[in-house]
């Protein structure tokens, strides 16, 4: 049990450090969008100040530009998720988060729900309740213990038969 506590700590660790470059990552992408925001509209700005030079017209400033993207999105009530007659679709939620990852940080964040893969279809079943199945937090994790006794099992064979091959190895043939 010792080597597999070890192993599985090992992971968890990298799935750690794995998660936080996600997070990191992500964080960087939400400035990345400001900054390009920001450059566009000053690349804008200059390029409308040329034109207006070369015309020889005066200079006035154009009306401030508002960012596409929304830099933190309304929170839905969690009486919206996951309910009957609330039938979400891929518009709807963009109207609401405007891109995938902010729909899915929602998720996780508010939500505490967590997809294998992100995709729109993934992000709408979990809005309306397909993804997640009926069993409960005990019935999950009595599934998962099941799952680490039979790995304990399955590793005492494997050891048990890499014990067996060292020991016919060692001792001399008659």
């Amino acid at each position: 049990m010792g080597k597999l506590t070890q192993s599985l700590n090992a992971v968890t660790q990298q799935l750690q450090q794995v998660k936080q470059g996600i997070n990191k990552m992500e964080e960087l992408g939400q400035e990345l969008v400001g900054h390009t925001f920001d450059a566009a509209e000053a690349g804008l700005r200059a390029g409308y100040a040329y034109a207006k030079a070369e015309t020889g017209e005066a200079f006035l400033e154009p009306p401030v530009a508002q960012p596409a993207l929304q830099p933190s999105p309304v929170i839905l009530s969690s009486n919206l998720l996951n309910t009957g007659e609330t039938r979400w679709t891929k518009a709807s939620l963009k109207a609401q988060f405007t891109d995938l990852n902010t729909a899915y940080r929602h998720l996780r964040e508010v939500h505490g729900i967590k997809l294998s893969k992100r995709s729109w279809e993934g992000i709408i079943n979990a809005f309306n309740g397909v993804s997640h199945s009926s069993k409960s937090l005990e019935q999950r994790v009595q599934q998962l213990e099941q799952k680490v006794v039979s790995q304990e099992e399955r590793i005492a064979v494997l050891e048990a038969k890499i014990h067996q091959i060292l020991n016919s190895s060692i001792l001399p043939g008659p």
